[in-house]
């Protein structure tokens, strides 16, 4: 990727101000050999990328969000329970999850689901049938990091 096709892709972005020529630029900009936390801190200081969405990132263990955290980075509980409560303070994180978990547990054979919506039931319904803890949290780890890497929501 050229320096100019770069400042053009940043000029159209910021001639349209259309979130899908940010993701352009930024898509490239990552391709070009910047940094991912270099390309999270522009997307922050851009509005691209809310702090909200930051702080979720680090607390999903995403490297680059962490670093540019420091010590302000959330902490990560070990357990599964404790980590699905503290996904309550990032908005749309909680029913992400439980619409991920009761994907995972509804497949045929897995039983009856919880009529509740609240993730945190789904994942003590997805520990009693069995399903591996740290799995299902790395399901939740991938699933909701492009998420919340995605737009900042206005």
């Amino acid at each position: 990727m050229s320096d100019q096709r770069l400042r053009e892709l940043e000029r159209q972005w910021s001639e349209s101000n259309d979130p899908i020529d940010a993701r352009r630029y930024f898509a490239e900009l990552g391709r070009s050999g910047v940094s991912e936390e270099e390309v999270l801190r522009r997307r922050l200081k851009s509005g691209d990328l809310h702090q909200n969405r930051l702080e979720l990132c680090a607390y999903l263990g995403y490297a680059p969000a962490r670093a540019i955290l420091g010590d302000a980075a959330p902490e990560i509980p070990g357990e599964i329970l404790p980590w699905v409560r503290g996904l309550k303070d990032y908005p749309g994180s909680g029913e992400r999850t439980a619409a991920l978990v009761h994907e995972y547990t509804g497949r045929p054979g897995s039983g009856v689901l919880p009529t509740t919506t609240n993730e945190y039931d789904y994942i003590r319904y997805a520990l009693q049938q069995g399903h591996d803890a740290q799995a299902l949290r790395r399901r939740i780890e991938r699933e909701l990091l492009p998420w919340a890497l995605g737009k900042a929501e206005a």
